[in-house]
């Protein structure tokens, strides 16, 4: 892969380096985690893992410390670390502050969105609607980040989106119960906040886009407690 730092001279590229193989692990292992391959209060065994991801232990090691840090693992004493149980009071703080950062994200987003920012959410959209018809879970939930992500990025406000990416590394994982149990009832209606969203920001609306998402947040809070209920 190249990056060209400037367009209009050919000659000038930048070579990037692969991932080391200890961020390959954590990448490969945080994926396991947030798709449900690795289910919640799982242990993480380190030989395991790492015949699993065809490595020696100490990557694994690297990822798992990582993994502890980013909340998607807890660490006990003399047990070793296991994937995070699902919470529902750290769900409603999630929301909680998803409805007010998001709201303000895709406001800010719909202010400045152009009309490539519309396709390319029209188009994500098109990929989402896709797979949900087809139980592809982790591809709808990717595309479904990928479509906010055009817009919140068009709102030019690094340090909001940076802490939109935060949260959904906390909340992918209530994500991936929530849409499992719902897709295999056939319910797809987690998605159809995405057409509305879409014709508002298509209008510049920042205002309904807004309400868009805290109502669709507050919806969405409500349905992952009544599945994490036993």
């Amino acid at each position: 892969m190249t990056l060209s730092p400037n367009a209009g001279n050919s000659q000038t590229t930048l070579s990037v380096a692969p991932a080391p193989l200890a961020e390959q692990v954590f990448t490969t292992l945080r994926e396991w985690i947030v798709i449900g391959e690795l289910r919640p209060g799982q242990r993480l065994r380190v030989r395991d893992l790492a015949d699993a991801v065809g490595t020696s232990v100490m990557p694994v090691r690297d990822a798992i410390r990582r993994l502890v840090e980013c909340g998607l693992a807890e660490h006990e004493a003399y047990k070793g670390a296991r994937v995070r149980e699902l919470d529902a009071a750290e769900l409603e703080n999630i929301y909680a502050v998803r409805i007010l950062v998001e709201g303000e994200a895709a406001r800010l987003g719909a202010v400045s969105a152009t009309p490539g920012v519309v396709e390319q959410m029209r188009e994500h959209w098109s990929e989402l609607d896709r797979a949900a018809r087809s139980g592809d879970v982790s591809e709808a939930l990717r595309r479904d980040e990928l479509l906010l992500s055009t817009l919140y990025v068009a709102g030019e406000n690094d340090v909001l989106v940076s802490v939109v990416s935060n949260l959904w590394d906390k909340v992918r994982p209530y994500k991936v119960v929530w849409a499992t149990a719902a897709t295999g009832r056939g319910d797809l209606s987690m998605w159809h906040f995405a057409p509305e969203l879409i014709e508002a920001v298509t209008a510049n609306d920042a205002a309904g886009a807004e309400a868009i998402m805290r109502d669709t947040y507050a919806a969405a809070r409500s349905a992952i407690l009544a599945t994490l209920e036993p």
